[in-house]
């Protein structure tokens, strides 16, 4: 849950800002943003991860800290569950 009295609390524009440039060069925008707060993003497991955010009037704020939990959120854990060997069978690395 995204805290204003220990987060650093920045606006959409500038969460945009802190991200990345993608394809052509231009980093995401603001409605990408609020998409991913309003109806999230799917995470490595098939659940729906969302950007924490709050209202503020007209205005949606959230926060450095809030942005790096969506995005560590996101990124899939390699390595802590075991992966199945290429010489492996799906049936064999179940048994």
């Amino acid at each position: 849950m995204l805290d204003l009295q220990t987060e650093t609390p920045i606006s959409l524009s500038d969460a945009a800002k802190l991200l990345p440039a993608g394809r052509g060069g231009k980093g995401p925008y603001i409605s990408t943003l609020l998409r991913w707060i309003v109806d999230g993003s799917k995470g490595p497991d098939g659940e729906v991860v969302r950007l924490e955010a709050l209202r503020a009037g007209k205005r949606w704020i959230t926060s450095k800290e809030a942005l790096h939990r969506f995005m560590k959120r996101l990124t899939p854990q390699f390595g802590v569950e075991p992966a199945l060997s290429l010489s492996q069978e799906p049936a064999e690395a179940l048994a």
